[in-house]
């Protein structure tokens, strides 16, 4: 093996050792927050954008389409969120209870998250995103081009 393949292999190790410690990271805090890995990802997502479709929940979470709407009833049941239709499109909203909520409990993950990126310089995190980005466009061409 080449000294370019091996590097190659120890960047792809370090990446899926980043997304699997990250998600860990995520389900702890959605555990100490009191909430299922999903309904944590909604009022999260909520917090930052206001007013989301279930099908925009459901691509900012990745969770599937009936653990998102089972998880909206529960957090409509418990006073969180409420849904409301402009036109035809059905969308979620914080109620005032919900956006106390998320400022208790959401909103110090986002700041912790915020903080963590601040370790880096504005060039440093400019080009942290380049690569992120850069990289995930190589990935999805080359599993595209898969046969499997």
């Amino acid at each position: 093996m080449t000294q370019q393949e091996n590097l190659s292999d120890s960047l792809a190790q370090a990446i899926n050792d980043f997304y699997r410690r990250t998600d860990e990271l995520y389900h702890d805090a959605a555990k100490r927050v009191g909430l299922a890995d999903c309904t944590f990802e909604i009022m999260y997502s909520l917090m930052i954008y206001d007013g989301l479709t279930q099908t925009q929940l459901q691509m900012a979470g990745f969770s599937p389409k009936q653990t998102i709407s089972s998880s909206v009833k529960r957090l409509q049941q418990q006073g969180l969120v409420e849904a409301r239709t402009d036109g035809r499109t059905n969308r979620i909203f914080l109620t005032k209870a919900g956006r106390a909520f998320t400022r208790r409990k959401i909103r110090p993950v986002y700041d912790a998250e915020r903080s963590a990126a601040a370790i880096f310089s504005p060039a440093k995190q400019k080009a942290i995103m380049k690569s992120i980005e850069r990289y995930t466009e190589a990935l999805a061409t080359r599993f595209e081009a898969l046969d499997i």
